[in-house]
């Protein structure tokens, strides 16, 4: 997969020709996306496979929405982020590796884990049948928990030495940066050698997230994950009370940094470009909260709507996974993705029509709206119904998105533009 997640071929399938009423490739376009795949130098075995798949799902009638809908996607003010007109597979799945290191799994024909390497063994078999948006695991699990019962005949310098083994596997056998692990908040012996190992091995899989607790994660233990970060810029931290409190317990840092449920994952992640939305927007700064942001929100919620009921109703991919028939993923953990991205932007151009020239992050007139917008969208996100999600009650999450490759002017997420950041205390308010 390409940077975000988004899969290999995207450019080809966006720069072949279409017929121009219909919005669809004929049999030569698509033959020369396909031909544009297989010869394609820069692409390994693996990236070409599933380059093709993708093209070999651009032949398929996406999920059906209103001409509205369509016309947002194709305009670019929503998008689907590359996902395929066919969901077939949850774009992220957060499987209970613990279940499987307990009680085996029929499918695998592994029995359960007994040893360090039997617990190794069987998450690698895991992870190369689970499915995603990439194609590779987008999680790991908690490997320090998942572990740590299995390492009491081990002493340190063996641990360290099987660990590396595992980690190199990781990174070889799963190439994605998107691959994710976590770890604590609870101190370990397999915590403290995967943060030594890490720094040891410097690569980029698995890309790593430290949960923090202040009851639970001592000082010294950050200090060592401080050590990893200056040699590797890992791992990442994450506020373990305040996501208990979003999520339960039960969670996991997966992907570019989302927090989802363990047994559960996400559908779909569909974005909403505020930059385009604040183009179609003809009045006053003052009132895009109210005359425009409702109906773009909705627009996205509606493609939303349509690719999960594709998933579950007409792929039916929890009827007929193994991970779901063996309780790793059950479809009351699931939820879905809603992307903002451009929210720099989207304020700029609503500064300029008021005749301002405030900027988000210098100005606290554009920062106050740009507040404003947010928590709109919260509001509609968390108030409209959405299938399939009941893991978050019924309706989406808020989602900042980071961007794909191909955009252009246009700065990910809720962030002030790269290069025009405020003094720090300004621009962490902002």
């Amino acid at each position: 997969a390409g940077p975000f997640g988004a899969p290999l071929g995207r450019s080809a399938l966006v720069a072949a020709p279409a017929d121009p009423d219909t919005g669809r490739m004929g049999l030569d376009e698509h033959r020369h996306v396909i031909r544009t795949i297989v010869e394609d130098p820069s692409l390994t075995y693996r990236q070409r496979v599933q380059a093709l798949a993708l093209a070999a799902e651009g032949v398929l009638e996406p999920p059906r929405v209103s001409d509205a809908c369509a016309a947002a996607l194709e305009k670019g003010l929503i998008c689907d982020l590359a996902e395929g007109h066919a969901p077939y597979r949850p774009r992220y799945t957060l499987p209970d590796y613990a279940r499987v290191l307990r009680d085996g799994s029929a499918f695998l024909e592994l029995a359960p884990a007994r040893t360090f390497d039997d617990a190794t063994t069987a998450l690698l078999a895991v992870y190369g049948n689970v499915p995603s948006i990439t194609g590779y695991p987008v999680w790991f699990g908690d490997l320090d928990r998942l572990l740590e019962p299995f390492v009491a005949d081990l002493d340190d310098d063996e641990l360290r030495v099987r660990l590396r083994r595992f980690w190199v596997l990781l990174d070889r056998l799963f190439p994605d940066a998107f691959a994710h692990a976590n770890l604590g908040p609870a101190d370990g012996r397999v915590v403290r050698a995967a943060l030594a190992v890490h720094r040891e091995v410097r690569q980029v899989v698995p890309n790593l997230t430290l949960r923090v607790d202040p009851d639970l994660t001592p000082d010294d233990l950050l200090v060592e994950a401080m050590r990893t970060v200056v040699a590797v810029a890992q791992p990442h931290l994450v506020n373990h009370p305040m996501m208990v409190g979003d999520l339960g317990d039960r969670y996991g840092v997966v992907s570019c940094y989302n927090s989802l449920p363990v047994g559960g994952g996400s559908h779909t992640l569909v974005r909403l470009n505020l930059k385009e939305a604040a183009r179609l927007h003809t009045g006053p700064a003052s009132t895009f909260v109210t005359d425009t942001l409702p109906g773009v929100v909705e627009l996205t919620a509606e493609l939303m709507e349509a690719r999960i009921r594709s998933l579950v109703e007409e792929a039916r991919f929890f009827e007929h996974s193994w991970l779901v028939a063996e309780g790793l993923l059950s479809l009351d953990r699931f939820t879905a993705m809603f992307g903002l991205v451009g929210l720099a932007e989207c304020v700029d151009h609503l500064q300029s029509l008021d005749g301002r020239d405030g900027r988000y992050g210098h100005d606290e007139v554009a920062d106050a709206l740009a507040h404003e917008i947010v928590r709109a969208c919260a509001a509609v996100v968390n108030a409209r119904p959405m299938p399939y999600c009941e893991a978050t009650g019924g309706h989406a999450l808020l989602h900042s998105q980071a961007g794909l490759d191909v955009d252009l002017e246009l700065t990910p997420e809720t962030r002030v533009p790269a290069g025009d950041e405020p003094a720090l205390y300004r621009h962490l308010r902002a």
